[in-house]
């Protein structure tokens, strides 16, 4: 977690924040992502395009969850981080355009959305996670 200032309702109170890291190789689609994630409270690190950025984060940062974008560009796929993320107990959202049937029997328990992204499934999966601390605060 890290400090930050949050508002709750008309007041800005000093509170711990949960650092989530966004993956996403399109641009626009990982600042829409990273606008979500960051009005559900939390401080957002990256966004990082391809698995060796998003890795360097995960080595670097201490991290309290993450949303990964399953399918990058050149054919690159998640699996390394989320697996990296998974040794270090870290939580995760993942994120995909293919459906579960493209995500390996490993990962089919962990928490899922689909694109496009839909602001309140975010939150609702965020929350379930521990990372949304001002549900009121969530887009909707």
């Amino acid at each position: 977690m890290a400090w930050g200032w949050i508002r709750a309702g008309e007041i800005r109170v000093m509170a711990a924040v949960p650092v989530v890291l966004v993956v996403d190789d399109e641009f626009l689609i990982a600042l829409e992502m990273q606008m979500l994630v960051e009005g559900c409270g939390c401080r957002v690190i990256g966004p990082a395009a391809t698995v060796a950025e998003a890795l360097k984060f995960v080595r670097l940062v201490r991290l309290d969850g993450a949303v990964l974008d399953v399918s990058l560009a050149r054919n690159e796929v998640v699996w390394p981080v989320a697996q990296a993320l998974d040794k270090l107990g870290v939580p995760y959202l993942l994120v995909t355009g293919h459906g579960p049937g493209n995500v390996p029997a490993d990962f089919r328990d962990r928490p899922m959305i689909s694109k496009p992204v839909d602001a309140g499934t975010l939150r609702h999966k965020l929350a379930s996670l521990g990372l949304c601390p001002l549900l009121a605060t969530c887009p909707t």
